[in-house]
């Protein structure tokens, strides 16, 4: 008997408008795999999928406002329940929303994020942070506020604004992500390069201990004619159970 599985699509659109070529292209390849759940970061409200249901992030993310922007969106092909975001779960406003949603493994909560790059307020926004001082600000409050949400099995995804295992940055900053994963027992899907990539990606897909992937693939940040679709790689996964759950 072939196990269920929920499909997951998670993609930085680099601001896309469904106004533009680029915007209907990248909802069309999304739309094309029938996901169950998408996470889309640094989008616009009408981007994802006219059916469904959608949470998003605070609109306030301390850069000028901008109609119709937020730093995360998350769709369902069902309704969300207790939807959280960034100032309720003590993080830096607008990149973070979180909720429950049904799919065909059960309920699942699913937290979409959108980790600050090294710059964020730096030299532009509010100009009041240090190199990386946001990035670590936002660790600290996702690794208070991640054993809340224990109640679900739980997908955290988005823009980490890191690739995993770490390149090219202090060992402190990555030491913070790899130590919010590990102690969580959190397993990364998107570890590495995966099919469709030959280098690690910055969008990730992180499990809990219950779920596991049966597959990981990568979507292009350009078209087969070399067109520029996004400065990000999607991610995509079918997930399916690990071990059952325990009744508590």
């Amino acid at each position: 008997m072939t196990m269920p599985t929920l499909r997951l699509v998670n993609w930085n659109v680099e601001w896309a408008t469904l106004r533009s070529r680029r915007g209907k292209i990248l909802r069309q390849t999304i739309e094309a795999l029938h996901p169950d759940i998408i996470c889309i970061t640094e989008g616009h409200t009408d981007f994802p999928p006219d059916f469904g249901h959608l949470i998003i992030s605070e609109a306030d993310y301390g850069y000028p406002l901008k109609a119709g922007r937020r730093k995360v969106l998350l769709w369902s092909k069902r309704p969300w329940r207790r939807p959280t975001v960034a100032e309720e779960a003590k993080m830096p406003p607008g990149r973070y929303v979180e909720g429950v949603t049904a799919t065909p493994l059960g309920d699942m909560r699913v937290a979409g994020m959108c980790i600050p790059w090294r710059h964020a307020h730096v030299s532009t926004g509010r100009r009041n942070r240090a190199v990386w001082e946001d990035h670590l600000r936002y660790l600290a409050g996702l690794k208070a506020h991640i054993p809340l949400l224990t109640d679900l099995p739980l997908i955290l995804t988005g823009d980490f604004n890191q690739r995993i295992p770490p390149a090219r940055i202090p060992a402190r900053v990555s030491q913070e992500l790899l130590s919010l994963i590990e102690t969580n027992f959190l397993t990364v899907a998107t570890s590495g390069p995966i099919p469709g990539t030959n280098h690690p990606t910055v969008d990730h897909i992180v499990l809990s201990s219950d779920l596991s992937a049966a597959r990981v693939w990568a979507l292009p940040a350009t078209t087969p004619d070399g067109r520029h679709l996004s400065d990000h790689e999607g991610v995509a996964a079918d997930i399916g159970t690990n071990l059952p759950r325990s009744e508590t």
